[in-house]
């Protein structure tokens, strides 16, 4: 998208004013640059939900803490456990709750990515040497990401019982 990468968390100190221009939830710094370390999905949730709060004690009036937490775009990508049955299964339910309580903290601008085919990853594609050519994409894993996207997807579709937002 050709946007700067967001200051991690750690590094900000602690104020509303830099958290407004944007934050990173996720990752820490390495040797070579950003590294994505996706904690859990639930102490990401926390430390978005303590950084909202900052806002909220700081802003001038509660109408403007509405105004940032309503115009602040969350993107929301989870997924290195997507290829396990299990994980996927329970990952996306987790993702869809995220968004759930995002918006119930006044979240009203959000991105939610699926996962790319990890069965095409050279990493995935050398360990699956066993299975596969090596030359070839592990369709076992690709087919557990497709699960996953689907039941996100489906998780996320607003129904009349249940509005994410």
């Amino acid at each position: 998208m050709g946007l700067p990468s967001p200051p991690l968390i750690t590094t900000l100190n602690g104020t509303a004013a830099e958290a407004a221009r944007g934050v990173n939830f996720a990752g820490e710094e390495g040797a070579r640059g950003m590294i994505f370390l996706m904690g859990s999905v639930g102490q990401q949730l926390r430390l978005a939900t303590e950084t909202l709060q900052l806002l909220r004690l700081e802003a001038a009036t509660p109408q403007d803490a509405d105004v940032a937490a309503a115009g602040a775009v969350f993107v929301l990508s989870f997924g290195t456990d997507a290829s396990a049955p299990k994980h996927g299964r329970l990952l996306a339910d987790r993702v869809a709750r995220t968004v759930v309580e995002l918006y119930e903290a006044g979240v009203r601008r959000r991105a939610v990515m699926g996962v790319a085919p990890l069965g095409c990853a050279p990493r995935v594609m050398w360990e699956g040497l066993h299975l596969v050519d090596g030359r070839s994409c592990v369709e076992e894993a690709n087919e557990l990401v497709q699960v996953y996207n689907a039941r996100l997807a489906a998780q996320l579709e607003p129904t009349p019982q249940r509005h994410v937002g």
